[in-house]
């Protein structure tokens, strides 16, 4: 491209051949100075280069990109698939890596949409590229043939964007190992078919969602508003399409303030709504998988909405659909294939929070009787916390679940199944000291009670409310909750166990609150109670919170010989975790009086019955 430095360059070479040897250049060198003085040279056709224009905004993905370049410079194998879920970046990561590895393809880097041509249209398309028309030749077959001719010796990166199924690119793939095919796809199942070296593209991290947001918007405005920008981020769950065009619609709009669209996006019925922005949108983008399923997927996808984003096993969903559990598992692996479905932990399935809006749209349009679907949710989460009330592993996956089941019986005015729930989630809630989520459901529970004029489950249910607010120091509320339970359980029902045990708690927030005296007084009355029943735990409750008090009083042997007693009781119970808790105090005051051996003897004790 430097005419005159090579016209400059060729009469020197000339003066020195002159000079030094009295020759004159060769012909085919002054041939060469000629066509470049006369302007006449040939000028090298251009490597092919196909891709779109560079994308603005690309973040988030260097170690992805690292990955695919190694595997392409490794050519451990020559299709590479981009997969994942409508708006997750794979076209625009595949747009940039093009740029990226251009200079890597000495014979040109291709593309083509194969949602908007077909493969005898792509190949056409292609070997034009190279001067070579295939549109005299009749067949597919035959420009097959043609095209793999063409490439025989040529290194081409050749990439396929929005592939739907393997039959479609078969014919465009080159046989030679010098090419390299990149293909983006929704479908899993389309990189298995092609032996494709599949990378899942994962939804942003944090930081580089909280980034993208920040190139666009600006980020002084970001930052001023950092609490609204995380919620966004999180709300739209680090969907690429999602973010930009958010990011895009508030760089429009200056006034519209970060917090006010967070806002939006959480009172909005459909997140979908607002995520569009002149002609793109993240519902358009999810329509397309939409369209590719079966009528027995969408109906299946639709379901779905239920768990509105939360995840659930197999089990749930084939429950609540009433199909069969293998059924439903091939089902669900269909829609994971296809990237509308995800995975969780423990071989459960979970939506993106964006399709699963899209799903509750398209319960509506399927007529789908989500009221139907709400009702089996709820009776299978029942029998499920039934049947694991003990098992909290099992029932760590489903917490949301079941809190939702509760909502949906009080919104549906369930009131005997939602009182029901809150009795079987009770000693969940306590081992687990989930006790905000049980003062909710409390609320919840003691409104339906109210409402049945169930006096016993009201009493029982202003008990369990107010221990939940004891266990959370909140004395003032719980003792007005056990307060009522008492005077129901006495009035009413006379119901004396129920009444001594509300006694009991309300001496343990009067010990909290340093109110000895009352404490003691409340708890003499217990314990004639408990002895009546020959309730031999009750007993030993008592006694430990009277060795409590008489210890905050520094009364020493007192409080020494009370827990003494109080696991003597103990003995010949079934209740290790009383057992337990007594040897400790009891250690604690033995260490206070100097006997340090008995002290670590009980502590030992009470590891063993760990």
């Amino acid at each position: 491209g430097q005419r005159n430095a090579a016209l400059a360059q060729y009469a020197a070479c000339q003066t020195v051949l002159d000079k030094e040897l009295d020759i004159n250049p060769e012909a085919a060198t002054t041939q060469l100075f000629k066509q470049i003085r006369d302007q006449t040279l040939a000028q090298p056709a251009p490597i092919p280069f196909l891709p779109p224009a560079q994308v603005a905004h690309f973040i988030g993905r260097n170690q992805l990109l690292a990955n695919l370049t190694a595997t392409i410079a490794q050519q451990k194998q020559k299709i590479v698939a981009l997969v994942g879920m409508g708006g997750i970046g794979k076209t625009t990561t595949a747009i940039h890596l093009a740029h990226q590895l251009r200079r890597n393809y000495e014979d040109g880097v291709l593309w083509a949409n194969t949602l908007q041509s077909d493969s005898a249209e792509i190949l056409t398309q292609w070997a034009a590229v190279y001067d070579v028309d295939l549109k005299h030749l009749p067949s597919l077959a035959a420009r097959q043939t043609a095209w793999r001719g063409i490439t025989e010796n040529k290194r081409i990166l050749l990439i396929l964007d929005n592939v739907e199924s393997a039959e479609e690119v078969r014919p465009i793939l080159p046989n030679t190992p010098h090419c390299t095919v990149l293909i983006t796809t929704r479908n899993h199942d389309v990189a298995y078919a092609l032996d494709a070296h599949l990378l899942d593209l994962p939804t942003l991290e944090q930081q580089a969602a909280y980034g993208l947001l920040e190139n666009i918007i600006g980020e002084a405005r970001v930052s001023a508003e950092a609490t609204a920008a995380t919620s966004i981020c999180e709300q739209l769950e680090y969907l690429p399409l999602a973010l930009e065009i958010v990011a895009q619609r508030l760089h429009s709009r200056p006034r519209y303030t970060l917090t006010a669209f967070a806002q939006h996006l959480a009172e909005t019925v459909s997140r979908l709504d607002p995520l569009t922005m002149d002609d793109r949108a993240v519902r358009a983008s999810f329509e397309l998988s939409w369209q590719l399923l079966s009528e027995a997927l969408q109906h299946l996808f639709a379901g779905l909405a239920v768990f509105e984003g939360r995840s659930f096993s197999s089990e749930a969903m084939a429950y609540i659909l009433q199909m069969g559990e293998g059924e439903m598992v091939d089902r669900l692996e269909d829609l994971r294939a296809l990237s509308l479905l995800g995975s969780a932990e423990g071989a459960r399935y979970r939506q993106h929070a964006l399709l699963a809006d899209f799903s509750a749209e398209k319960v509506i349009r399927l007529e789908q009787n989500l009221a139907h679907l709400e009702t089996r949710l709820t009776t299978y989460f029942y029998q499920f916390a039934h049947n694991h009330a003990q098992d909290i592993p099992c029932l760590k996956p489903n917490w949301a679940n079941i809190q939702t089941a509760i909502d949906i019986c009080q919104r549906t005015k369930n009131w005997q199944q939602l009182i029901d729930f809150t009795t079987v989630m009770t000693p969940a809630w306590r081992l687990q000291g989930r006790y905000t989520e049980a003062r909710r459901a409390y609320k919840m529970a003691y409104e339906a009670a109210l409402i049945l004029e169930q006096d016993e489950t009201i009493a029982t249910i202003l008990l369990d409310w107010g221990r939940a607010a004891f266990e959370q120091n909140d004395f003032l509320e719980a003792k007005q909750y056990i307060e009522k339970s008492l005077i129901i359980f006495e009035a009413p029902l006379s119901n004396k166990q129920g009444a001594t045990k509300s006694r009991y708690w309300l001496a343990r927030i009067a010990f909290e609150q340093s109110a000895y005296s009352h404490a003691e007084d409340l708890l003499q009355h217990c314990i004639k109670i408990f002895r009546t029943n020959k309730d031999n735990k009750g007993i030993a409750r008592v006694l430990r919170l009277q060795a409590q008090i008489a210890l905050n009083g520094r009364e020493i042997e007192k409080s020494h010989t009370l827990y003494s007693d109080a696991l003597t009781i103990l003995e010949g119970t079934d209740d290790p975790y009383g057992k337990i808790n007594t040897m400790r105090k009891l250690a604690d005051v033995k260490v206070i009086i100097g006997d340090i051996d008995h002290a670590e003897s009980l502590l030992n004790a009470a590891l063993g019955q760990c």
